[in-house]
């Protein structure tokens, strides 16, 4: 645990805790390691990485954007019950971070990143935030150039992307997610959900995550509905 890890010696850089948000469509393992390639990064640089966060995104901005593409917008509890699922309970670095889903309307990433800067903050934990996304939405979102409020940036890039330059100690560019898991997308999923692959879906996100997809309980349609 984070706490834990902070009896340890302090890292030359000190230590990270990295987020990355998104609409998690639902989430699969590319969000997952993501994060931990974006985690490997910082510490190959002198970071120690306390923690990593996958948020699912607010209904707020989810279910608009769902209904422009034409696809199914899954709820905010229930993306954030299969991002669980998908993550574990035992995975020494990355969870899940409710917050987001949690609150009232839409918090886009910036305030996400500020919000958890705060809360570490009022913890007493020494940590610099860092926000992990993939290249197309760093240049979306311009921030190429870095963040604002001293917070950094990992982008995470698939094969073959242009990638921007590293600024050190404000921008960094991890390696692509590896084998697999860089070709598995939320559109995929779903699709994947449709045909009730539950073997694909078991590699795509988890076992469990699959059964909760394809079979969930009484007790679980009653509390998603």
């Amino acid at each position: 645990s984070p706490p834990a890890r902070l009896q340890g010696a302090t890292p030359a850089r000190g230590w990270a805790v990295l987020v990355t948000t998104g609409a998690m469509n639902p989430a699969h393992r590319g969000h997952v390691e993501l994060v931990r390639v974006a985690a490997a990064r910082l510490e190959e640089v002198g970071y120690g990485a306390l923690a990593a966060y996958v948020s699912p995104t607010h209904d707020g901005y989810v279910q608009p954007k769902t209904k422009r593409m034409g696809t199914v917008g899954l709820c905010n509890e229930f993306r954030a019950e299969v991002a669980q699922r998908t993550v574990g309970d035992d995975d020494p670095l990355v969870m899940v971070s409710r917050f987001e889903v949690s609150q009232q309307r839409f918090v886009d990433f910036p305030e996400v990143c500020i919000v958890l800067k705060r809360h570490l903050q009022s913890k007493g934990i020494p940590a610099r935030i860092f926000y992990a996304c993939g290249t197309d939405h760093a240049s979306r979102c311009g921030l190429t150039k870095g963040m604002r409020s001293n917070i950094g940036l990992v982008v995470v890039p698939r094969a073959g992307d242009r990638l921007p330059g590293e600024i050190d100690d404000t921008v960094y560019v991890s390696e692509p997610t590896p084998g697999e898991v860089a070709a598995f997308s939320s559109t995929v999923v779903r699709k994947a959900i449709a045909a009730k692959d539950e073997a694909y879906l078991a590699r795509a996100l988890a076992p469990a995550a699959a059964e909760l997809l394809l079979r969930p309980t009484p007790e679980e349609e009653a509390k998603f509905a």
